[in-house]
């Protein structure tokens, strides 16, 4: 995996204090010609409480019957049915009968009971724990849901203990169905599990929303991602501008280091992290670049199973003079900056219109579409258009808090936070700050869109399609 770091200003005034944002950016290799998938071992763990009876569970039904189509004969699949009961189904290699099987489980399915999501993933904990997976598999957790607890576990900080015990190397996602899913919880789990979180939003999202989460796993370059920042002595790191899991500590040297820790990355990727960092006042100018913080990247390979490191370096030069220090910052790391503000105004604008202050709401909103038009790239003025159509919405008659609306908000503003690309699931902004791009993904999405038998009925081929 390639690893590039970059700043804003590469220059700065050695006899005062200053900022800059540093981009790393980790490249993940393309598929190539000699390309052979690892074996999946996914966990359905599927709502079937009172509250999924109607439309979210015929989505679910659809999504099932989706995923089990596109697995082939080397993939396994458990699945979980859950109210306040649980009823486990082991895992199976995906014959062409266990597809059958597997179908009509998912067909006969009817909404009943309450929601226990605490006990349903514990059981899917214990499903990967007992199952010998194989060491260049790719385990993941998938919690279809509209995420109301309210037996059992119900305070979202309650389930991070449960999420953290399952075993090394399985992730969960989280897929959100209905207007009123419980967005928070859901977003919360999937951070914990180093997965996904998407949001069903109609029956079109179903398909797409699952060829990106499938298309991922399929195409998985690598896993465990921890990205370490050191600061040299007069350097500190201030923020991390996405919405990673990120942690400071000292070293064994007792130097701080921040660790950024991310979820797969897929081949073809690009992903960026931005970084602010503030370096002390100097005692002189220094006639080349010098070192105010060293990066380490390490990952494990699925294909290999290895765990690799790569290494960079954020420098910065010192010279005497503001005059000498005006260079124009560097574009793609402005543009990142930008989207990633916005982002973050984003929410803002939707605390606001939550409360009803609509009119905040689209100043907010106002300076967001200010701050990515100063920038004039492509990527931002996507995002700046997407975001003035979203700023016209804000009104009473259009909008409430925790519907459509402003779970549209949260779903575009997360994807780019997370630095994830989800513009298949239709968030422009997220497409604009992370690239994905392989053949492998694109023919999946396209299988997934088109047009065929999604009533659990082989009749027509559905269970064979191989991957």
């Amino acid at each position: 995996m390639k690893v590039d770091v970059k700043v804003d200003k590469s220059m700065v005034v050695f006899d005062r204090s200053s900022a800059c944002n540093m981009m790393v950016t980790l490249v993940a290799p393309d598929l190539g010609k000699d390309f052979k998938r690892n074996p999946l071992n996914i966990c359905a763990v599927i709502d079937i409480s009172g509250s999924m009876a109607g439309v979210k569970l015929e989505h679910v039904k659809k999504s099932m019957y989706k995923l089990i189509d596109n697995l082939t004969d080397e993939d396994s699949l458990s699945i979980v049915f859950f109210d306040n009961q649980m009823i486990p189904i082991e895992f199976k290699k995906m014959s062409s009968a266990a597809k059958d099987m597997m179908k009509k489980e998912v067909s006969n399915i009817m909404a009943r009971g309450s929601t226990d999501i605490g006990s349903a993933l514990r059981t899917a904990i214990s499903l990967f724990a007992s199952y010998e997976s194989g060491e260049k598999s790719v385990d993941r957790i998938m919690l279809l849901t509209d995420g109301e607890a309210n037996i059992g576990v119900v305070d979202k900080e309650g389930f991070t203990p449960i999420v953290r015990g399952a075993r090394k190397g399985v992730s969960l996602s989280c897929f959100g169905y209905g207007a009123d899913f419980n967005e928070a919880l859901l977003a919360h789990l999937s951070k914990e599990g180093k997965g996904s979180n998407y949001f069903i939003e109609s029956p079109d999202s179903v398909a797409k929303v699952f060829a990106v989460e499938l298309g991922g796993l399929l195409t998985c370059y690598a896993q465990e991602i921890a990205l370490k920042i050191t600061p040299h002595k007069g350097a500190k790191v201030v923020n991390v501008l996405n919405d990673f899991d990120v942690k400071t500590g000292a070293d064994e040297e007792g130097d701080s280091v921040t660790t950024v820790s991310m979820d797969d990355i897929y081949h073809g990727e690009k992903r960026n992290v931005l970084v602010r960092i503030e370096c002390e006042k100097r005692d002189q100018a220094l006639p080349r670049p010098i070192t105010v913080a060293d990066i380490s990247v390490s990952y494990r390979t699925v294909k290999e199973n290895k765990v690799e490191k790569q290494a960079g370096k954020c420098k910065l030069t010192l010279v005497k003079t503001s005059a000498e220090a005006t260079s124009e910052p560097d574009k793609e790391v402005a543009e990142q900056v930008a989207l990633l503000e916005a982002a973050t105004l984003q929410m803002q604008a939707k605390q606001f219109a939550d409360s009803g202050d609509f009119v905040q709401a689209r100043v907010v909103y106002s300076s967001a579409i200010d701050c990515l038009n100063r920038v004039g790239t492509d990527a931002t003025k996507v995002y700046a258009l997407a975001m003035d159509e979203m700023s016209s919405t804000l009104d009473a008659a259009t909008y409430t808090a925790g519907g459509l609306g402003a779970k549209s908000l949260s779903a575009m503003s997360g994807a780019t936070k997370m630095s994830r690309c989800a513009s298949y699931a239709g968030y422009a902004s997220a497409s604009a700050f992370c690239a994905t791009s392989n053949d492998a993904m694109d023919d999946l999405v396209k299988s997934f869109t088109d047009d065929k038998d999604d009533d659990g009925d082989d009749s027509k081929g559905n269970g064979k399609k191989k991957v």
